[in-house]
């Protein structure tokens, strides 16, 4: 035997699914990541305590930091205005 093993083409079909799906999760937290990173200045989030327990979570988002993180990622000029529906 030359150490080589025979799978049916099931098995293989499966492999390669979950091969693809591996990384195609890969590639989703990589966007995902890379998203938050870009995001991140213009949101912070802030937790309202009872003694030692979070009873309410707010996330803020600065809109004029938002704006200018569209105008950058998307060239558009800084005199153009963003209309928000």
């Amino acid at each position: 035997m030359n150490g080589w093993r025979v799978i049916e083409v099931d098995e293989y079909v499966k492999i390669k699914l979950e091969t693809y799906e591996y990384f195609k999760e890969l590639e989703k937290n990589k966007q995902s990541k890379m998203l938050a990173e870009l995001l991140g200045p213009a949101i912070t989030t802030e937790n309202l305590y009872s003694g030692s327990n979070v009873y309410a979570s707010f996330t803020k988002v600065n809109q004029a930091k938002i704006e200018k993180i569209i105008k950058e990622v998307f060239c558009i000029s800084k005199d153009d205005e963003i209309v928000w529906e």
